[in-house]
């Protein structure tokens, strides 16, 4: 919403929270008016010093995201099905805004979210890996039907509505004991979900990591937390590392 834009955001996982995020909008408009910054209404546009991009109030934020939540690949396949449709809607509504009366700001759809892509896979035909289900073997075929049917409307609407589609995998430790006959390493091969026909669909692939610091010194901790000004008592390093593109 800073930059005018809306986004759509199919959340599988069932995880996704509008308090934390409506919490988050009100922390980053406090941010922007810090130092004597304020924002202004005018011509159904927020503004401020700087620029048009700047943070906007929680109820415009809250407006430009459209959730849906299937619970299953079925309700996932129609979901994505009618979202060109959904698209060209709010983008009408957001080129016809100067005429809304109600006051509410509409902005294009420019970003689509997937978290997960892989929660109603494993839960319609099961992990796709030796996890004790008994399906998801004999299912595996019908799995990759159908994430390679999700696959190929997603890359559809990113060409053709020029959005940026994110979709979110899950990932698994693989356990070599029992090819090697060895003790895992202290570091475990990590791999995506959903196998080698999820993996060629994927045009980039960021893998995003954190590794927790080791504080043992107290005045350092203390010096950290002051710093931060957080309660959190153990800072974590986040790197996102292009894995493919």
């Amino acid at each position: 919403a800073r930059y005018g834009v809306g986004s759509i955001f199919i959340d599988t996982e069932k995880k996704l929270s509008l308090e934390r995020m409506k919490d988050i909008a009100v922390n980053r408009e406090n941010l922007a008016n810090v130092g004597g910054r304020r924002m202004t209404q005018g011509c159904g546009h927020n503004t401020a010093q700087g620029g048009d991009d700047y943070y906007k109030p929680p109820p415009v934020v809250l407006d430009n995201v459209i959730v849906h939540k299937p619970s299953n690949t079925a309700a996932l396949d129609l979901v994505v099905s009618r979202l060109d449709e959904e698209i060209l809607l709010r983008n009408e509504q957001a080129g016809e805004q100067e005429h809304n009366t109600m006051g509410r700001l509409r902005f294009p759809v420019k970003l689509v979210v997937v978290d997960s892509i892989a929660a109603t896979a494993r839960r319609d035909f099961g992990g796709g890996r030796g996890n004790g289900n008994s399906h998801s073997i004999s299912d595996a075929p019908q799995r990759v039907k159908a994430m390679l049917r999700i696959a190929q409307m997603l890359k559809r609407i990113a060409d053709q509505m020029h959005v940026a589609i994110v979709v979110i995998n899950q990932v698994e430790k693989v356990d070599e004991r029992s090819e090697s006959g060895l003790e895992p390493s202290l570091v475990s091969p990590i791999t995506a979900a959903l196998g080698t026909s999820w993996h060629h669909c994927v045009s980039t692939r960021v893998a995003l990591e954190y590794e927790k610091e080791s504080v043992t010194d107290d005045h350092t901790k203390d010096f950290r937390l002051q710093f931060y000004s957080t309660h959190i008592e153990e800072q974590r390093t986040r790197t996102a590392t292009i894995v493919k593109s």
